[in-house]
C-alpha cells in the first residue's frame, strides 16, 4: 500500500512539474508578447505568432490539469472503495463478535445444567 501511496504522489509531483514548466513558458511568451507589441503592433505577424503559442500552452496546460484531476478521482475512488471494505469488514467481525457472545451466554447457561444431569454424557 505504502508503494503505491509513493508512486502515486511521484505521479503527482511530476505533473506538477509539467504544469510549472508550461505556465514558465506561457508566462515568458506572454512577456515578449507584451513587449512586441508595444514595439511592433498588436497584429504584427510575430506577435499573432507569440499569441497562438500561448493558446496552444493554454490548451496543454487545460489538458494536464484534467489529467491530474482524473487522476486524484481515481485516487478517491480507490480509497472509498478500501474504505467501505474496511466497514464491511468491521461489520462481520462485529456480527461474529455478538454470535461469540450469544454462544458464551447459552454454554454459560447449559454448563451448569449439564452437569447437574444425573443421566447426562459427563456423569
Amino acid at each position: 500500500m505504502n508503494a503505491r501511496i509513493e508512486r502515486a504522489a511521484s505521479g503527482y509531483s511530476g505533473a506538477r512539474e509539467v504544469i510549472i514548466k508550461l505556465r514558465e513558458q506561457y508566462l515568458e511568451l506572454a512577456g515578449k508578447e507584451a513587449i512586441w507589441s508595444k514595439s511592433y503592433d498588436r497584429d504584427h505577424v510575430a506577435t499573432t505568432l507569440l499569441r497562438n503559442q500561448m493558446m496552444e500552452l493554454r490548451r496543454n496546460i487545460a489538458d494536464e490539469m484534467g489529467k491530474f484531476a482524473e487522476s486524484y478521482k481515481n485516487d478517491y475512488e480507490i480509497a472509498r472503495a478500501s474504505s467501505l471494505a474496511g466497514y464491511s469488514a468491521i461489520s462481520d467481525l462485529k456480527r461474529l463478535m455478538l454470535a461469540c457472545v450469544s454462544a458464551v451466554a447459552v454454554l454459560g447457561i447449559l454448563h451448569p445444567t449439564a452437569r447437574r444431569a444425573p443421566h447426562g454424557p459427563f456423569s
